[in-house]
């Protein structure tokens, strides 16, 4: 599982503050190559804000930051 977090870090140097975070999961479903994710984004409060799946990911070509990418494109984060 991969756990995403974003936090604010305050350059004052203040106490860093957690805004968001979210799991991205393997549903165990793919193959050594290829796999199949579950994702899941939390509002502030820790209650889901949007879910997805990542489907047929090539794992052994890509990284984390790209199955990140997908990941927030499958939650559609970025349309309107």
């Amino acid at each position: 599982m991969l756990h995403v977090t974003i936090e604010l870090s305050p350059s004052s140097g203040s106490k860093r503050r957690i805004l968001v975070e979210g799991t991205i999961t393997n549903d165990g479903t793919g193959t050594l190559t290829s796999g199949n994710y579950r994702v899941r984004l939390c509002r502030r409060d820790g209650l889901p804000w949007r879910e997805g799946v990542v489907l047929g990911f090539p794992r052994k070509r890509r990284g984390p930051w790209h199955l990140l990418h997908l990941a927030l494109e499958a939650c559609e984060v970025d349309k309107r």
